[in-house]
């Protein structure tokens, strides 16, 4: 509405309008950002006003400023990139993690990355009140496969930089056996023959010698590696919140994790309820059939037992005849309409 010429810049903080400057001596700088091409690096010196009332921008976080500017300097002009960064720009998957470095200047990955750090800081901040927060070490020493073909591991455990209150912990020594069903570990080499080092699963065992010394609250934001090749529903390596605590009850524990929630959970989500759902393994076997049930799935298995005992159905018939066999279905609202619908689309 003001004729300005003006451009976007990005930064830490967001996108903020920068108002050109006019006349003889803004020529030549609209003529140098008119050539420069988008995603150049560019220093800006000049004074941050209020943007006329009426021209605010709610959708963007400096919305309400704008800033004059006095010098524009090009530090790096932008070579073609393979794809403009614009989240309407429509990026195939193979190409994103092609050019992951680019794909991360985006406002949504942008916005996952900084939402995350400011959870994480929470969290931490909520929990270094309640527990003592230390790490466990990233490498493992040394695999044997023992006579029965089970893998034994014999772990040496250094606690370097300890926080909260655990100030010192002497190298402990400690043997298991891994299940042989589960993931494999990341195997590291050594500069000596026959020995190597192996990445942990997670922090298991180490926080259970913690407890065994002593240590009755600890948490860490814990760093796992798992080997498990190309299982779509898995990662190679992942960040938990990992928590163990010495005598308490279910109630203590559920208390310590909807405080955590409620305390790190981002303002603009919206506030949590005060009281969390609760489920017993019993009803989400009922109900959903899943010990980790969705539910936002409304469609829940129900029990109609009792009324297909008439039903002639041999296999109905078998499965009421088995011990403490039952009939269950899941009701969906208007199944029939939908049923003659896909008949009818497959005649």
């Amino acid at each position: 509405h003001r004729g300005d010429m003006f451009l976007i810049l990005r930064d830490f903080h967001g996108l903020t309008q920068v108002i050109l400057p006019s006349g003889e001596f803004g020529s030549e700088v609209r003529k140098q950002v008119m050539e420069t091409p988008l995603e150049s690096v560019l220093l800006v010196k000049g004074i941050v006003i209020a943007r006329p009332s009426g021209q605010e921008n709610p959708n963007m976080p400096t919305g309400a400023i704008e800033i004059q500017a006095k010098q524009v300097q090009i530090l790096n002009p932008c070579k073609p990139l393979p794809f403009e960064i614009k989240d309407f720009v429509k990026k195939s998957e193979t190409l994103r993690m092609q050019y992951r470095y680019l794909d991360i200047r985006s406002a949504q990955l942008q916005y996952n990355l900084r939402i995350r750090s400011k959870m994480v800081m929470k969290m931490r901040e909520y929990l270094c009140n309640q527990h003592g927060n230390t790490k466990s070490p990233l490498l493992v020493i040394g695999l044997v496969f023992t006579e029965k073909g089970l893998w034994t591991l014999k772990h040496q455990l250094y606690l370097k930089e300890p926080q909260g209150y655990v100030d010192n912990l002497s190298v402990m020594w400690r043997d298991w056996v891994v299940a042989p069903r589960g993931a494999k570990e990341f195997v590291v080499p050594t500069q000596e023959r026959g020995k190597f080092y192996s990445l942990p699963q997670s922090p298991q065992q180490f926080k259970q010698l913690l407890m065994v010394g002593g240590l009755d609250r600890y948490f860490q934001i814990a760093r796992c590696y798992r080997d498990e090749g190309s299982r779509p529903d898995r990662q190679p390596e992942f960040t938990q919140v990992d928590i163990e605590m010495s005598f308490v009850d279910q109630l203590g524990i559920r208390r310590l994790v909807e405080g955590l929630l409620r305390y790190s959970w981002p303002e603009e989500k919206g506030p949590l309820p005060e009281s969390f759902p609760i489920m017993t393994y019993a009803e989400a076997m009922s109900s959903y059939g899943v010990d980790k049930p969705d539910t936002r799935f409304d469609m829940k298995i129900t029990d109609i037992t009792a009324q297909m005992r008439a039903a002639q159905l041999g296999f109905v018939q078998e499965a009421l005849g088995k011990p403490h066999g039952c009939v269950k279905a899941i009701r969906i609202p208007e199944g029939a309409v939908s049923i003659r619908i896909h008949c009818a689309c497959g005649r």
